[in-house]
C-alpha cells in the first residue's frame, strides 16, 4: 500500500545512503527526504478516484475509465516523487 511504501522505501534508501555516515557528519532525517504533501495528495486524490472507479464499474463500466485514469496519474505522481531518492541511492 502507499502508506507502507511511503515509510519503508525512504527508510531503506536512507539506511543505504546515510547510516554509514551516522555520527561522522550531519545527515538528513526521513522527514527531510520526502515531503508530507505526497501521502496527503494521495489520500485526497487517489483513494476517492479508486473508490469512484470501483463503484461506477458496477453500474456503468465506461464511466469508470476516467476515475481509473485519475488513479493511475496519482500513482505516477507518487512514483515520480520517489525516483530521485532511489536514483541517489543507486548512484552512490
Amino acid at each position: 500500500t502507499v502508506g507502507a511504501s511511503y515509510h519503508i522505501v525512504p527508510f531503506l534508501l536512507w539506511w543505504r545512503l546515510y547510516a554509514p555516515k551516522m555520527g561522522r557528519q550531519s545527515i538528513p532525517t526521513l522527514k527531510e527526504l520526502l515531503s508530507q504533501e505526497i501521502p496527503q495528495r494521495f489520500l485526497f486524490a487517489g483513494i476517492p478516484s479508486l473508490t469512484f472507479a470501483l463503484i461506477t464499474e458496477a453500474f456503468n463500466p465506461s464511466l469508470s475509465k476516467p476515475f481509473y485514469f485519475a488513479f493511475f496519474l496519482v500513482n505516477c505522481y507518487y512514483t515520480l516523487k520517489l525516483l530521485p531518492l532511489a536514483y541517489r541511492s543507486l548512484t552512490t
